[in-house]
C-alpha cells in the first residue's frame, strides 16, 4: 500500500479511537474543499482534506500545488507542510499470459497540495467558493423545508413511526425514521435520515451496491456498508448545510470500523468511492441538480 495512503488510514483509524471521530464533526463552516479553480475534492480527497481542514483549524477550503501557486504569482510559505491527495485510475495493458487479452492495471499517484492560507502573495478574497446549497435554520425541532423538498424530490418512501431506531428496509423500499421529536437536535435527525438514504441508493434498482445487497450475510459486509452509509451522510452534510454529531445510533459501528480498517488497507478508498456515488446519485436524482451553488468571487 502507498505509504501516503496509509497515513490517510492510520489518521482515520487514530481518530476511531478518539470520543469523537474528527471527520463526523462536520462543521457548516468549513465548505467541502475545492482547488483554486472551485471544483470540488471527492472521495477519499474529500475526507483527507476536511481531515487537514480540522486538524489545523484552516477556515478556507480553497487549496492547490506547489506550481499552481507559481502560476498565480505567489508561492507556498515557508515551513508549510503539504497535504496529500490521491488519484486512482486504470490502464488496460496486454495480458502477457494470455494472448490477445487485455487486463486493467490499477495504480495510484499522489499530489502535495497547500491550503490557501499557506501561500503568500495572493488575495484571498479572490478564491471564495461558497459550496453549500442553501442555509438552514436549527433553532427548533421543525422539519425543515428545503431538506424535505430535497429528500421528497429523489422520491425516497420515507415514513415517521414511533419506534427507537431508525432503519432501510430493502424489501420494502423503505427508510423508517423515528419522529423528529426524539432526536437531541434538528441536526442529528437529518444526519440520521441522510445515513439512510445512503443506504436507501444502494438498492438493486438504484446503485445496486453488493455490501447493501449482501448485508446480512456477514458481520464485515455490514461493517462496510455502515462506513458507506456513514461517510455519504458526512459528504451530504457538508454540501447541505448539516452541522452533524454522532449519536448512539453511529457509535455502536465504530469498532467494527476500526476493525474493518485495520484488516482491510484499501476499504476506505473503497468506502469513499462509494459513499461519493451515492452522493452523487442522490443530489443528481434531486430538485438540486437544477441549481448552480453560488460561487462569489
Amino acid at each position: 500500500m502507498n505509504k501516503d495512503y496509509k497515513i490517510l488510514v492510520d489518521s482515520v483509524i487514530e481518530s476511531l479511537k478518539s470520543d469523537l471521530p474528527v471527520w463526523r464533526k462536520v462543521n457548516i463552516d468549513i465548505s467541502s474543499s475545492v482547488n483554486y479553480k472551485g471544483t470540488d475534492y471527492k472521495g477519499v480527497n474529500s475526507l483527507s482534506l476536511y481531515l487537514a481542514m480540522r486538524l489545523n483549524n484552516y477556515t478556507n477550503n480553497v487549496w492547490m500545488t506547489y506550481k499552481q501557486a507559481l502560476t498565480l504569482n505567489a508561492k507556498v510559505k515557508k515551513g508549510s507542510k503539504g497535504h496529500r491527495i490521491f488519484y486512482f485510475d486504470f490502464i488496460n495493458v496486454e495480458d502477457k499470459n494470455k494472448k490477445d487479452e487485455i487486463k486493467e492495471i490499477f495504480f495510484m499517484k499522489t499530489f502535495v497540495v497547500f491550503n490557501i492560507s499557506q501561500i503568500e502573495n495572493i488575495n484571498e478574497d479572490e478564491y471564495v467558493f461558497n459550496n453549500i446549497y442553501f442555509s438552514i435554520n436549527f433553532s427548533d425541532l421543525s422539519k425543515d423545508s428545503y431538506l424535505e423538498k430535497f429528500v421528497g424530490s429523489v422520491n425516497a418512501k420515507v415514513l415517521n413511526k414511533n419506534i427507537k431506531s431508525p432503519c432501510f428496509s430493502s424489501n420494502s423500499d423503505c427508510i423508517v425514521m423515528p419522529t423528529i421529536n426524539t432526536f437531541k437536535s434538528k441536526e442529528s435527525y437529518y444526519s440520521t435520515l441522510l445515513h439512510e438514504l445512503v443506504h436507501w441508493t444502494g438498492h438493486e434498482s438504484r446503485l445496486n451496491r453488493k455490501s447493501l445487497i449482501d448485508y446480512h450475510k456477514h458481520d464485515k459486509t455490514r461493517a462496510f456498508e455502515e462506513l458507506v452509509a456513514e461517510l455519504g451522510s458526512v459528504f451530504l452534510s457538508s454540501k447541505l448545510g448539516i452541522e452533524t454529531e454522532i449519536d448512539k445510533n453511529h457509535l455502536a459501528y465504530i469498532d467494527s470500523w476500526h476493525k474493518l480498517l485495520n484488516k482491510d488497507n484499501r476499504a476506505l478508498m473503497r468506502a469513499c468511492s462509494l459513499a461519493q456515488k451515492a452522493c452523487d446519485y442522490l443530489i443528481d436524482s434531486s430538485f438540486l441538480s437544477s441549481l448552480q451553488i453560488d460561487k462569489a468571487a
